[in-house]
């Protein structure tokens, strides 16, 4: 490969700048060359790479261990789930920053301003980074998996858990 993306048959080439717009790379502080090198795989058999956003959300309950199982059986690639922040630095794995989303209804506020001992109390079956990194390691799946970073603050504790 001459070092750029190709989508959808179309060569973008490394002055493309699509990723710019809402929620793209540069407003997570990436070149939006990084990520694409990231997000455009290419197959050389020539299929769609397919992708459990969530795990299998629509299988089981997103982003949870179940959610995962459900993508990998149904023969997905890759596993996208989401990484947020809490307020003593712990990582989990959710997809909004909206306790009332993530606990159902149960209580209203900020993900991200709570310690990880009351967010379980909230919300029992929701995951760490370090439970599903472990999980995936543990399961041997052979599926890669896409890491939404949804807080800068995140970073750091993702690279260490990567690191481990």
């Amino acid at each position: 490969m001459d070092g750029r993306s190709r989508t959808g048959g179309v060569d973008h080439g490394p002055d493309d700048r699509r990723l710019r717009g809402r929620g793209g790379a540069s407003r997570r502080g990436l070149p939006a060359h990084a990520a694409r090198a990231v997000i455009s795989l290419d197959r050389r058999d020539g299929r769609p790479l397919v992708i459990g956003h969530r795990g299998a959300a629509a299988l089981a309950p997103e982003n949870t261990l179940a959610s995962f199982r459900a993508a990998r059986a149904a023969g997905v690639d890759l596993i996208e789930f989401d990484v947020l922040s809490l307020r003593d630095g712990e990582l989990v794995i959710a997809h909004s920053d909206d306790l009332h989303e993530v606990t159902h209804g149960a209580a209203v506020g900020d993900v991200g301003s709570l310690l990880l001992a009351d967010l379980r109390g909230l919300a029992p079956d929701l995951l760490t980074l370090d439970e599903t990194l472990a999980f995936f390691a543990d399961e041997a799946l052979e599926v890669g998996v896409h890491v939404d970073l949804k807080s800068a603050s995140a970073l750091a504790g993702v690279a260490r858990a990567l690191g481990r």
